[in-house]
C-alpha cells in the first residue's frame, strides 16, 4: 500500500461532518503518511487522540501470518492503531471539535 497523500484540513472537515452518525460507534481516522489520529465520541464529548499500536494484537497477527508463510507488512499495522493515547482536541459537540480544529495549526504535528 503506497503511503496516503496529506488530507487538507478542508478535507478532515467535510468527511467529519460526512460520517458524524457513525462517530459514537466508529472513530474517524485520519493523518498521513499514515494514519496517526482518530477522532471519538466518548465519554459524552467528541475527542481528537493519538492512535497507539496495540502491540499485542499485532505481535499475535505477525506470528500467525508467519505461520501461514505470510509477512507483516508495515500497513498491517493500521489496523491494529486503537484511539487510546494522549487526547488532543476535545470539545462538547462535533461542531465545536471542528472549530477547534480550524483554529488551530495544521497538520495537527
Amino acid at each position: 500500500m503506497a503511503p496516503r497523500p496529506p488530507q487538507s484540513r478542508e478535507e478532515v472537515v467535510k468527511e467529519l461532518r460526512e460520517q458524524a452518525g457513525w462517530l459514537e460507534r466508529t472513530p474517524y481516522c485520519f493523518g498521513a503518511p499514515e494514519w496517526a489520529y482518530a477522532v471519538v465520541a466518548q465519554d459524552g464529548v467528541f475527542r481528537v487522540r493519538r492512535l497507539e499500536l496495540d502491540q499485542a494484537r499485532a505481535m499475535a497477527y505477525a506470528m500467525e501470518a508467519r505461520e501461514k508463510g505470510r509477512s507483516f507488512q508495515p500497513e498491517d499495522a493500521e489496523s491494529f492503531k486503537r484511539p487510546t493515547g494522549e487526547v488532543l482536541l476535545e470539545a462538547p459537540t462535533l461542531d465545536g471539535l471542528i472549530a477547534r480544529l480550524e483554529a488551530g495549526p495544521w497538520p495537527l504535528e
